[in-house]
Parts: C-alpha cells; structure tokens; sequence
C-alpha cells in the first residue's frame, strides 16, 4: 500500500490542472471560457493526461458531442430535453477548449489545426441553429403561416445565414486576404462607444457564453431573435469588408 494520503491525489490532480491552465493562457479569451469551460477543461486534461489523443483528434469528439446536443435540441422535448441539450452543449464546448489547450500546453504545432477547429465549430453552428428553430416551431404548434410560422422558415434560413458568415469569415482570415500565414489573434475592443458595440456584437456571437439565459426561461425562441438578426448583420458587414479589401483594382497585381 502506498503510504500517500488519498487527498494527494486529488491535490496532484488540481495541481496539473493550474499547470495546463497557467501554459495554455489565451489573453483574447471570452469571460465563459476563461471562468467556466477552461477549467473543467484544463481538469479533464490532467486526468486524461495518459490518453493518446492529439489536438485534433479531440476536436473530432467535440463535433460528435455537439452533434448530440443539437439532435437533444431538435427532438427531446420539454423542460428535460431542454437542460439535456444544454449540458451535453456545454460539454461539447468544454472538449472545444481542451483541443488548443493541449496544442498549446504541450507545444504541439499543427498546420491544420486552426483549420480543424474552426471547422468543426462551423458544422456545430450550422446543426445547432436550425434544430432549435425546429424545436420553437414544434412548441408553437406547427404552424405554416409566414408570420406565424416564423420559426420554421427560421430553421430554413438559418443554416445559409450561418454558412455565410462562417464562410465569409474564413475568406477574410486566408493568408490571401490579410497577407499573413498565420491567423492573428482576435482584437481586443477599445472603450469607444463603437468598440463596446464590437464586444458586445463579439460576446452574443458566442452564443454558448449566454446561451443558458433562454434556457433557464424557456424561451428558445428569444435565441434565434437575437442570434439570426446578429447573423445577417455580420454577413452584411463582411460582405462589406470583402468588397473594401478585394474588389478595388489596387488589389490586384500587375495593374498598370
């Protein structure tokens, strides 16, 4: 038998926790992951410190789990369902965090891996979006009117709405666009009233940061009024930023 207390496990465990934590600091980082997912994160990766699993392996699990909970928000219905598809929401985001907390932590470089986990959290935008559409329109009773049934054509829009903004942020961050191999960092809002704008834009826009707000009342349908407009607006700003950057005739090489 060993002569160490049961404790010290524990301890050892928290230990390697802050350690991953403390090399994995992203400083450009969301006040939900940074409080809540990255520490339970940070905790899962010290207890499965012995598991062969690479960075994007994990992020692979994390479109698996996000899969599941957008099908919990789609198909489960009620109160129950509801708090399911959040938890299993929530965990898939947790696995989302401990990908690049691991790349990070232990100096692994990959040159898919930005790629990789924008990537997957793409297709969970795109699965989570109209599944709960869906499910505002079951609540309400299936109704096909264009007025009434706003939700279904809410979850027949948004997966466009959402590809588009996805898209057009990946044209926006290639090498090509900005003229730099590697992506940078995301920019820190100044205290301008146009900056806390931004911060705000940028903290709905991550929507597993107050996503459990609707949940907690019940109100999915709030989700996709805030979110969708937020969106088509993003979608309109870079598409404003694309024709700025690349439809002048400076842009192009070789011009007289």
């Amino acid at each position: 038998m060993s002569g160490h207390p049961p404790t010290q496990t524990t301890d050892g465990l928290f230990a390697r926790a802050r350690e991953i934590l403390r090399q994995s600091h992203k400083p450009d980082d969301f006040l939900w992951a940074r409080w809540v997912s990255r520490p339970f994160a940070a905790l899962a990766l010290a207890a499965l410190r012995r598991v062969p699993m690479t960075p994007n392996a994990i992020s692979l699990v994390s479109l698996g789990v996000g899969l599941l909970s957008a099908l919990a928000y789609g198909f489960w219905p009620g109160w129950t369902g509801l708090w399911i598809a959040w938890s299993v929401g929530q965990l898939a985001y947790i696995i989302d965090c401990m990908d690049g907390m691991q790349a990070r932590a232990r100096g692994l470089h990959s040159p898919a891996g930005t790629a990789m986990d924008f990537l997957v959290d793409a297709i969970k935008q795109m699965l989570l979006f109209p599944a709960i559409a869906y499910r505002v329109w079951v609540e309400a009773g299936q109704p096909l009117g264009l007025v009434q049934g706003w939700a279904l054509w809410a979850a027949i829009l948004s997966g466009p709405i959402v590809a588009a903004g996805l898209a057009l942020t990946v044209f926006l961050r290639s090498g090509e666009v900005t003229g730099e191999v590697q992506r940078q960092q995301r920019a820190d809002h100044d205290s301008t009233p146009a900056g806390r704008v931004m911060a705000g834009f940028a903290f709905l826009m991550n929507y597993p940061s107050w996503i459990l707000v609707p949940v907690i009342f019940q109100r999915m349908d709030l989700f996709l009024i805030i979110s969708l407009p937020l969106y088509a607006a993003y979608c309109a700003h870079a598409l404003r930023l694309v024709w700025k950057r690349v439809c002048g005739f400076d842009h192009y090489a070789g011009r007289d």
